[in-house]
């Protein structure tokens, strides 16, 4: 799901982005597994993400599986991307937050409010 992203337009030649993430979210349910990632113009920005994980839940940023339901979760990082770019493009960054299958994640809400 995608929840957020922005654009910059590098004023320098081999300009670092530094990406902050910072998510209050819950889940319906324990022991489900929440991760987000992060992508530049579209595609996952691969350096990003780790090398020990499971294979469908290649991650950026993972929370551990939560212990109970609806219990408040913040999944933070930060990221110093190193993009390649010519002098004057403009990079577009998203995050994009997966919930593991069989839960419903809550962004900004305890889900028992819905």
């Amino acid at each position: 799901m995608f929840i957020g992203g922005g654009t910059i337009t590098p004023k320098a030649a081999s300009s670092k982005i530094l990406i902050a993430v910072d998510i209050n979210f819950t889940v319906n349910q324990s022991n489900y597994t929440s991760w987000i990632n992060l992508r530049r113009g579209g595609s996952v920005i691969t350096g990003s993400q780790g090398t020990n994980m499971n294979t469908n839940q290649n991650a950026s940023f993972k929370t551990q599986r939560v212990s109970g339901s609806d219990v408040p979760e913040v999944m933070a990082g930060t990221y110093l991307d190193t993009p390649s770019y010519t002098l004057g493009d403009t990079l577009t960054y998203q995050v994009y937050f997966h919930q593991e299958g069989g839960s419903t994640a809550y962004i900004n809400f305890m889900g028992s409010n819905s």
